[in-house]
């Protein structure tokens, strides 16, 4: 269930029913999710409060062009390899997906997400200079004891 937004939700469901182009996939993982990222013509986040965008990292990693509102949360992970519009403002939310979907999302950008997430964002470079970075400082903690 979403977040105080049920009745929301509710009303686009209803909507979608009238439109055949429309689809509600529900919650999706793996390689279906990987499938509908790669094919998204635009990956769209309008959050107002976020933790680290994880969604956002997928859809980039990719390749899918993404249009995000403005929040730190949001803008630190994309950079400037998408589109962002003003937090909480539908009508710059409405230019802006106007505009993409008149001159189409830029390839070559969503194409940069894809290489810098895959880059900076691997899991295992991530777990690598965690583990790394916990033992100097067990480490420097040892020499300041010892």
């Amino acid at each position: 269930m979403s977040s105080h937004s049920d009745g929301y939700t509710d009303f686009i469901r209803k909507m979608a029913a009238k439109d055949k182009r429309v689809v509600m996939a529900g919650f999706v993982r793996g390689p279906e999710l990987d499938e509908l990222f790669s094919n998204a013509f635009l990956y769209l986040l309008p959050s107002e409060i976020e933790g680290m965008p994880i969604s956002l990292l997928e859809a980039m990693s990719c390749g899918c062009p993404c249009l995000v509102s403005d929040i730190p949360e949001n803008t630190e992970v994309l950079g400037p390899f998408g589109y962002t519009f003003r937090k909480g403002d539908p009508e710059d939310l409405r230019q802006k997906i106007c505009s993409i979907l008149k001159e189409g999302p830029s390839a070559d950008k969503a194409d940069q997400a894809r290489k810098y997430v895959l880059k900076h964002y691997d899991w295992d470079l991530v777990a690598r200079e965690t583990a790394l970075s916990a033992y100097r400082n067990v480490k420097a903690e040892g020499k300041d004891t010892g």
